[in-house]
């Protein structure tokens, strides 16, 4: 399912070798495809998280290079080998995956273009 975009070693300055990192804003308009993981007062996972259940599901089609702070609202995360339709295609199929793992049906997938301040 992995679809390279580069060839192994032919990265120029400041590229990735292999393949390209593709980010997504993901969210939802009830901003609940973030929540976190719901643990008892002895430590134990009581209720497994709509971030948790939405990370699996992207893990399902994509390889995760990045994930960034979560919030209720959503989160940012980066992969790889996404089904190599391009960014509004793989967009559309993380929104299905997502939305099966969480049950949600209101999430977005928003391809973003990252500028060095953003990672500071």
């Amino acid at each position: 399912m992995a679809f390279p975009t580069k060839r192994p070693g032919s990265a120029a300055a400041g590229e990735f070798y292999g393949r390209d990192v593709v980010y997504y804003l993901i969210g939802n308009t009830a901003n609940t495809v973030g929540t976190a993981d719901t643990i008892a007062s002895t430590g134990e996972l009581t209720t497994e998280g709509n971030f948790t259940k939405a990370i699996r599901g992207i893990n399902s089609v994509a390889s995760i290079e990045m994930v960034g702070a979560r919030s209720d609202a959503g989160f940012l995360v980066g992969v790889t080998g996404h089904d190599g339709r391009g960014a509004v295609a793989a967009a559309a199929n993380l929104v299905a995956v997502i939305e099966a793992a969480t049950g949600l049906s209101d999430v977005s997938a928003t391809a973003k273009t990252l500028a060095h301040a953003q990672f500071a």
